[in-house]
């Protein structure tokens, strides 16, 4: 016999609100108001007065950018000073990992070099000059107060801190990244810097010029007298030497032995994925007709790099097959290739803007968001491209 199940109406007055026990879930706090107060508002007035000292044609907007480092123990997402900023009139415009020795820390022991977080802040001059007092009026409690107390480091960006190197003596081109401001419709930044870049006797490359996240990156051509005041534009992240492809040649093999393999028979596993191979193009006489959809040249009028299509046949043949057993016969692919050659005999050339040529080539292939998948195999010269 089946149990009976009473259904009771508003059985939610039976009930009743049981407080959990209290836990302190407060980070301990590093430093205090007063203690963030006497730390930070001696480098208030300097970063103040820095920004001062620049040509007003350098802060376009009367903006300027300045560096505030937090202390290692408050690198988590919610430890972000949105109230301090929002209070000052200050954005964020991009961030660092940087490692520094704090003054205290919440771990044990003496403090030690530790990776933190450094945001790169944008803001009014005025409102740089104001922030001592603003920093002399927080009383305890209130969010802004938190925010000023988890920073550990305040700091004018200076011109030179810009300047990752000037190269040789001889060199003039180089790449600019530049800040650009949220919700910038109208380009205010862009427009200001070709016009401060002008007035300095710096040639930019605007037609060459590429955004990645909040920066802006395009070539300039100056002597390094101008370079230098070119890095006083408050809105420069970083001046470095032009990067540069590594060319194909020269490439020394030795003859080595031969090995013989056999290529598949069967298509490819699938017809669906969206497969292209940037590279250094194909020989007219290839093995791998079977596999490759289409072939095409993104500047038809270059001619091809010898070397390039040997290296681009090994790139394709690595995907379609990929490691061969010696005296076998190969995996099946998985499926059809596109081989679009974006270096050519043009790379070989000393043009300082070749690579943004080719980064030129390699962004149509991107903007035109037909494929799933992409293959890119580039270089640069060691030691002249820190990071992209």
């Amino acid at each position: 016999m089946s149990q009976t199940n009473f259904l009771i109406g508003r059985g939610e007055l039976l009930t009743h609100e049981i407080k959990g026990p209290k836990r302190g879930m407060d980070k301990a706090e590093v430093y205090t108001l007063q203690q963030a107060k006497s730390r930070l508002m001696p480098q208030f007035a300097e970063v103040a007065a820095n920004l001062d000292s620049l040509p007003d044609k350098a802060c376009p907007g009367d903006l300027g950018v300045a560096r505030l480092t937090l202390n290692p123990s408050y690198i988590a997402r919610s430890f972000f000073p949105v109230a301090m900023l929002r209070s000052v009139g200050f954005e964020s415009v991009g961030s660092r990992a940087v490692k520094l020795t704090p003054e205290g820390w919440s771990k044990k022991g003496a403090p030690r070099e530790s990776a933190t977080t450094e945001l790169f802040v944008v803001g009014q001059r005025q409102a740089f000059r104001q922030l001592k007092d603003w920093a002399g009026q927080l009383g305890e409690g209130s969010s802004e107060a938190k925010d000023l107390s988890h920073v550990e480091r305040f700091s004018a960006f200076e011109p030179k801190d810009r300047i990752v190197s000037l190269g040789k003596p001889k060199d003039r081109f180089f790449e600019v990244g530049i800040h650009l401001l949220p919700g910038d419709n109208d380009q205010f930044v862009q427009r200001a810097f070709t016009k401060y870049a002008a007035d300095v006797g710096v040639t930019i490359h605007t037609d060459l010029a590429f955004g990645a996240g909040n920066l802006w990156f395009l070539p300039a051509e100056g002597t390094h007298h101008n370079i230098k005041r070119l890095a006083e534009f408050t809105l420069v992240r970083v001046i470095r030497p032009m990067p540069q492809l590594r060319g194909m040649r020269p490439v020394q093999r030795s003859a080595g032995v031969k090995v013989a393999c056999s290529l598949p028979t069967e298509q490819p596993l699938s017809s669906e994925p969206k497969v292209a191979i940037l590279d250094g193009g194909l020989p007219e006489q290839h093995s791998i007709s079977p596999w490759l959809r289409t072939y095409r040249a993104l500047d038809e009028n270059a001619a091809d790099d010898p070397s390039g299509l040997e290296h681009g046949l090994g790139v394709t043949s690595a995907f379609l097959f990929g490691p061969i057993t010696p005296n076998s016969t190969a995996a099946r692919p998985y499926s059809y290739v596109d081989h679009l050659r974006v270096l050519d005999r043009e790379a070989e050339s000393e043009d300082p803007l070749e690579l943004y040529r080719t980064l030129g080539l390699v962004e149509e292939v991107l903007l035109s968001r037909q494929y799933q998948f992409l293959n890119l195999s580039l270089c640069h010269r060691p030691g002249q491209w820190s990071h992209r």
